[in-house]
């Protein structure tokens, strides 16, 4: 029983792949720079963010696989079209560069896994981190999957300011009136 149903999953999977019709482009899409400003920008938080400068779905860097994509569905109030989880896996099987194409309107820094490495090999790593950047946390993003009709979308935030201080969540949002919109939110992890 178990068999088949991986069997049909991964069949729907090859099918949602081969619907799409599209190579997943060796950036990240403005249509996804579109999403992330939306989101950031509506956010009553302070407008200032470090990114790690290359995609991502989460602190293990697991890629994303059959047992996510289940835990998604389950945990959403409203039914994932097929589509926008093929898509956001299809564009995260494997890192992208983050551009500074953010609003104006956010301070936008980035940090490489190579700094992020240098900063959290000693002892005081938050608080040498906090001495270069602030006050704020180190937020990661995946790409954006995308619906075929391209009206709701999905992507994975997490977040980390301190050892025991992150969360991530996987977002699904709608266009509403030209905005993209949070309607739902799946967490991820949380320390």
């Amino acid at each position: 029983m178990s068999r088949t149903i991986a069997f049909l999953f991964v069949s729907l999977l090859i099918v949602v792949f081969c619907a799409i019709g599209q190579d997943v482009q060796d950036k990240i899409s403005d249509q996804e720079y579109t999403v992330y400003n939306d989101v950031f920008s509506a956010s009553d938080a302070p407008k200032y963010f470090v990114f790690q400068s290359l995609t991502g779905v989460g602190p293990d860097d697991e890629p994303l696989d059959k047992e996510v994509v289940e835990y998604i569905q389950k945990k959403v109030a409203v039914p994932l079209d097929q589509a926008i989880l093929g898509d956001l896996i299809a564009k995260n099987a494997k890192k992208y560069a983050l551009e500074n194409k953010f609003s104006p309107e956010l301070k936008v820094k980035f940090i490489a896994d190579s700094e992020e490495e240098k900063i959290f090999s000693g002892a005081n790593g938050w608080e040498d981190f906090r001495k270069i950047y602030g006050s704020v946390g180190i937020t990661e993003l995946s790409r954006v999957g995308f619906s075929a009709d391209k009206t709701k979308a999905l992507f994975y935030t997490g977040s980390q300011a301190d050892w025991l201080v992150g969360s991530g969540f996987y977002l699904i949002l709608e266009k509403k009136d030209g905005k993209w919109i949070v309607v739902d939110s799946v967490m991820a992890w949380i320390s």
